[in-house]
């Protein structure tokens, strides 16, 4: 994690406040609330999000977790995917998960 903010934004009395003032609080206390996930509680699984396959359906249970990042991952509901198995005429397979839950997960792993 790169550390963007070093210190705390000072302010003065009857200063303007800008939104580039405000932004800069709001990304300084950010960036702390996420170095605290990361550094002092820790990365990875909290509970949950237990990977099982039953057939062809891959099953993520609810859970949550802290990315390497610092970023909280909170899943509220098992999500369920059955990928369709294609083969190109290279023979080469490959897995396309076009399931709303796969979109779903993939898209909040791409966030952190």
């Amino acid at each position: 994690m790169t550390i963007l903010y070093d210190h705390f934004p000072i302010f003065e009395a009857n200063q303007v406040l800008t939104s580039g003032h405000l932004n800069d609080v709001f990304d300084y206390l950010d960036q702390q609330e996420r170095q605290t996930r990361s550094y002092l509680i820790g990365i990875g699984i909290a509970c949950g999000l237990e990977i099982a396959l039953s057939g062809f359906t891959i099953t993520v249970s609810k859970g949550c977790g802290v990315t390497s990042e610092g970023y909280l991952i909170v899943e509220p509901e098992d999500l369920s995917c059955r990928p369709t198995l294609t083969i190109p005429r290279s023979r080469a397979a490959t897995i396309n998960t076009r399931c709303g839950s796969c979109l779903k997960l993939a898209r909040q792993t791409q966030r952190s």
